[in-house]
């Protein structure tokens, strides 16, 4: 695997994450969670993470490079700030798209700030999605969710 290393692209990631806020925030937790991603990425072990801020668990299949798991997995709730925004934005009645859709990050999130109504789920996505909206509705306990 060595030989198939690409330095000008590790680097221009690791620019990228010593300057995030989560590396700032905790930077050896940050570097623990890249070096233990990619462990788990070598050896095909998908992993399912918590989102505190939220409190909604979210599947990340073993891709370490060009999926975005990597990044939701090593940065959690600080991956990017419009996760954040997305609860001051939502309130029950507003329709939300994720119309990027890449493992559903913000569908999950969303969906955790504010009860949804999903429909019209298709693509590559679907899959994913409905790994997340099984997981939820195993731990759901008093919320109405409606499909």
């Amino acid at each position: 695997m060595i030989d198939n290393l690409d330095f000008k692209y590790l680097r221009a990631k690791w620019n990228y994450l010593k300057g995030h806020a989560a590396f700032k925030k905790a930077p050896l937790e940050t570097i623990w969670r890249l070096f233990y991603w990619a462990v788990n990425c070598q050896l095909g072990i998908p992993k399912t993470i918590k989102l505190q801020k939220w409190g909604c668990n979210f599947f990340l299949p073993p891709k370490f490079t060009a999926a975005g798991s990597t990044g939701v997995f090593v940065l959690r709730e600080d991956y990017e700030p419009e996760l954040a925004y997305l609860e001051q934005v939502l309130s029950p009645g507003k329709v939300f798209v994720d119309g990027g859709a890449n493992f559903g990050i913000y569908t999950i999130v969303a969906r955790a700030c504010h009860q949804l109504n999903l429909k019209d789920i298709h693509g590559k996505s679907f899959g994913m999605l409905g790994q997340e909206i099984l997981q939820t509705l195993k731990t759901l306990t008093d919320k109405a969710f409606n499909l």
